[in-house]
């Protein structure tokens, strides 16, 4: 059917942009990361003591599982098919505004985050502290000089698991896939060390403000998309 043709050709065209979009969003971020050196690591460091530094401890105990190791990196790198998936999903099986607003929601995810990176540069404990996952001992918390990427606030791996949960929760076995990817983020985030706690926390009511963002349409994508999808 030329409906289904249609769908095809956007899947695919999508499918195409996606890494050339998340590949600019880094791009940008290494650049933010010599614009400004000031990391704020060792304030969100203290944060985290009021948890019991959750990502060193999970960092030891990831260390110990190879096994559990490599299904939580695989899960940490998968997330542009799961963002696909979830675009293909609503292509297919949802009308074309709900779609629309899928698109709206990563694409507004992956572009917010980079003014806030600047406003507050965190890169994360397993690059601010070279003996990581080893806990430290009578840290005073002041500004660090690195150039690590300061991608730490919001966590957009969490907040994007977060998206994709909430758009599968429309269908029994993708909320379940959902929910699982949500808690295989949560533990790859943590116990990678790419991530503290603390922004894990920042990615939830940033995910809210991204989703209710995507409520308004773009004009280009209100207007065209339909005429091309609807026979």
């Amino acid at each position: 059917m030329p409906s289904d043709r249609r769908r095809t050709e956007l899947l695919l065209v999508v499918a195409l942009l996606s890494g050339p979009l998340i590949g600019a969003v880094k791009l940008i971020t290494i650049g933010l990361a010599h614009l400004r050196r000031a990391r704020y690591d060792l304030y969100v460091y203290r944060i985290d003591a009021f948890f019991g530094q959750p990502s060193f401890v999970l960092s030891r105990w990831v260390i110990g599982h190879p096994a559990l190791r490599s299904v939580l990196d695989f899960s940490y790198t998968f997330i542009p098919t799961m963002m696909i998936g979830v675009f293909a999903a609503y292509l297919w099986l949802r009308p074309v505004p709900e779609m629309l607003r899928v698109t709206r929601a990563f694409a507004l995810n992956l572009a917010a985050a980079v003014p806030i990176y600047l406003l507050i540069p965190v890169c994360g404990p397993s690059f601010a502290f070279a003996d990581f996952p080893a806990r430290q001992a009578g840290m005073v918390p002041h500004t660090l000089w690195l150039t690590a990427i300061p991608n730490g606030i919001p966590s957009v791996h969490m907040s994007t698991a977060l998206l994709i949960s909430w758009f599968l929760r429309r269908w029994t076995m993708g909320n379940i896939i959902g929910s699982l990817y949500l808690v295989l983020t949560v533990l790859a985030t943590l116990g990678s060390g790419e991530h503290y706690l603390f922004d894990l926390l920042c990615a939830v009511p940033y995910a809210i403000a991204v989703y209710y963002g995507s409520a308004y349409s773009w004009h280009w994508s209100a207007v065209a998309a339909p005429d091309r999808l609807v026979p």
